[in-house]
């Protein structure tokens, strides 16, 4: 008699172990597949970053935009050097008393309020803040 019930703890307990196997490979299925569609949207977006840092690079080189930054102690330093023929630039400082424009060539002739045409000149304008 002990055999016989013995018999079906044993089976209900293989049953629930391949319950329990099934259901973690469901699981374990489901997670690599989210996962897998992770990887793929963090692949894309990597591919579209690259694709604007391109775009942005060339779009730089079109109209011959340079912009280097410095920090030298208490100063930031921006320099913009321009060699396209004639490109609208929208000027806005916060700290104007430290803010100098020099130009090299021809001078800046104002197109509308905030925006200064640039001649076919090459000019540097250089925007620095103190503290």
């Amino acid at each position: 008699m002990k055999t016989q019930e013995e018999k079906p703890e044993e089976a209900t307990q293989d049953e629930d172990k391949l319950i329990n196997e099934d259901t973690l490979n469901e699981d374990l299925k489901e997670m690599r597949e989210a996962l897998d569609e992770k990887s793929k949207s963090f692949q894309n977006g990597l591919k579209s970053l690259k694709k604007t840092k391109k775009d942005l690079a060339a779009l730089k080189e079109q109209a011959g935009l340079e912009l280097t930054r410095e920090y030298d102690k208490a100063c930031w330093r921006s320099t913009l050097k321009v060699t396209a023929s004639t490109v609208s630039l929208g000027l806005n400082h916060t700290h104007t008393n430290h803010s100098t424009i020099g130009s090299v060539g021809e001078r800046m002739k104002p197109k509308q309020r905030g925006e200064k045409e640039i001649p076919t000149k090459d000019i540097e304008i250089f925007s620095t803040c103190g503290t």
